[in-house]
């Protein structure tokens, strides 16, 4: 088994280049010679430090976002896009870090470093304990729904197919 991380091109063409033959992705493939199986969704939530959410907080929302430093996955900004474009927010600035890694960003937020938008189940116990707060949605709280994806030609191997058969029954509980 190899974990890889990276951008849904990126997974996408390591699908088609049958370097890899399952990938768990927040984007549904339009390729025709892509499949997939939804897995469910998850809510994606804006967060921050306590001291960062009450500056945030002082000014409109929209100024409060813009003013303040974000952090993204990376430039593209997936999860923050989906989540100002569900709350009619526009974002001028690009962010101060980007990571791969969303535990990484996560300690960044603990560390007040700025906000960003998560999975609300990466930071359901920090916000339990109040060293990451909710920047309430104006509008809605948006949901991402991820997927089980694979090359149809994959398939080919009973190894796949097993494996892809086990990976939705399991995550189907």
């Amino acid at each position: 088994m190899r974990l890889h991380i990276g951008g849904r091109e990126a997974l996408y063409a390591l699908l088609l280049e049958d370097k890899v033959h399952l990938a768990v992705t927040a984007s549904q493939p339009e390729d025709p010679r892509l499949a997939f199986h939804a897995l469910g969704e998850e809510h994606l939530r804006a967060v921050a430090s306590p001291a960062v959410a009450m500056r945030i907080a002082e000014l409109p929302l929209a100024d409060g976002l813009n003013r303040t430093a974000h952090l993204a996955y990376d430039l593209d900004r997936p999860l923050l896009r989906t989540w100002l474009h569900a709350n009619q927010i526009e974002l001028t600035s690009q962010p101060a870090l980007t990571a791969p890694d969303l535990r990484v960003l996560r300690s960044g937020l603990c560390a007040g470093l700025g906000w960003t938008v998560m999975p609300g189940y990466l930071t359901r116990s920090e916000r339990a304990a109040c060293t990451l707060i909710e920047i309430p949605a104006p509008v809605t709280v948006p949901r991402n729904a991820y997927y089980l994806v694979w090359a149809r030609s994959s398939l080919r191997h009973p190894r796949v197919a097993m494996a892809r058969d086990a990976l939705i029954a399991a995550l189907r509980k």
